[in-house]
């Protein structure tokens, strides 16, 4: 029999992540399914679970791991998909299903009807969305190219945003990028990706595993007779300062890694005289010239987005990595628990 595992990903996101699994557990699967809620944030206890333990609901398994800290999405996709590569059910497992905490679905046939499509059609699929006042929003994107990035970043992202409210559902059909807060991979598809980047910590990470899909022939299916609600922002509710800082560094990474280091230096240069010169903000547009593409020489795999940020800071001498400093570090100290 096939297995199915929905991936969850949570940073104090309630009631969101409540609602999130709620949908999950509903869903109707002639496969087995194992629902796996990787704990981001501070939340003792989710559903009556404590933090590493799992329980049979609904018919299903509902897993509740990880250590409380917060890695950031892509990384904690990958700790829980590694943890269940450490089960022994884990060679059964025919799709993944990433699923964001604020994202779920009103039809209880749309997650195994997501899979009978991946595998009718041996591709990377995903549905059709709304927006939590229940208006049509973008589900797909063309391939994110430097010049996008650019429009993106000079307009603080308000064209993308009024670009995702839509009056009519767009046709099914194969597309540039899904929207990684509800996808459907084929395992064998998963396994030749690799997951994710764990160099993405909050953004681009759907953009960078759809690049990489259409690079290896791999189709990216948007179904538009399922529709979900993808409700947004959650991950900016209690780190606004890093938000804003990641959606920097991780524009760079994917700009460096897909298109070179000429590229990823124009955009840098471009960035910060944007910064320095429209905005005025002195300390992002030192981030924009400066921010690394990658945390692993500060061993970003085992210590939270938080430590990573703090930790490569402080090895800076400029006043602007000093501001920055004392900045996340109090935003951190002043968010910390969820509220």
């Amino acid at each position: 029999m096939d297995t199915v595992v929905t991936i969850l990903v949570n940073f104090n996101s309630r009631p969101q992540i409540d609602r999130a699994i709620e949908s999950v557990l509903e869903q109707n699967l002639a496969s087995e399914h194992h629902v796996v809620v990787w704990e981001n944030g501070d939340d003792a206890e989710l559903r009556g679970l404590e933090l590493g333990s799992s329980a049979v609901i609904s018919r299903k398994w509902l897993h509740y791991i990880g250590s409380g800290q917060n890695f950031g999405y892509a990384p904690a996709v990958q700790k829980a998909w590694n943890w269940v590569q450490s089960c022994g059910w884990a060679d059964e497992v025919s799709f993944v299903h990433m699923a964001g905490p604020d994202t779920y679905s009103t039809s209880s046939s749309a997650l195994d009807y997501l899979c009978s499509r991946a595998r009718c059609m041996n591709a990377v699929v995903g549905p059709a969305m709304r927006d939590k006042q229940g208006r049509i929003r973008l589900s797909s994107y063309p391939l994110l190219r430097p010049y996008n990035v650019v429009v993106s970043q000079l307009t603080n992202g308000w064209i993308s945003r009024l670009g995702k409210i839509r009056s009519t559902q767009p046709a099914s059909r194969n597309v540039g990028t899904l929207d990684g807060s509800y996808v459907v991979f084929p395992r064998v598809f998963w396994d030749r990706l690799g997951g994710l980047d764990n160099n993405y910590f909050l953004y681009t990470d759907d953009h960078d595993v759809c690049r990489r899909a259409e690079r290896m022939g791999m189709q990216r299916w948007c179904d538009s007779s399922v529709e979900v609600v993808h409700e947004g922002g959650t991950s900016r509710v209690s780190r606004r300062l890093l938000c804003r800082l990641e959606r920097v560094r991780c524009h760079l990474r994917y700009v460096d890694q897909h298109f070179g280091g000429s590229n990823s230096t124009a955009l840098r240069r471009i960035l910060s005289l944007e910064h320095s010169g429209v905005v005025g903000d002195r300390d992002m547009a030192w981030w924009a010239l400066n921010a690394p593409t990658s945390f692993e020489a500060n061993g970003c795999e085992s210590v939270s987005i938080e430590e990573a940020y703090l930790s490569w800071l402080s090895y800076r001498n400029e006043n602007e990595a000093g501001r920055l400093y004392e900045s996340v570090e109090a935003e951190i100290r002043g968010r910390n628990a969820y509220s």
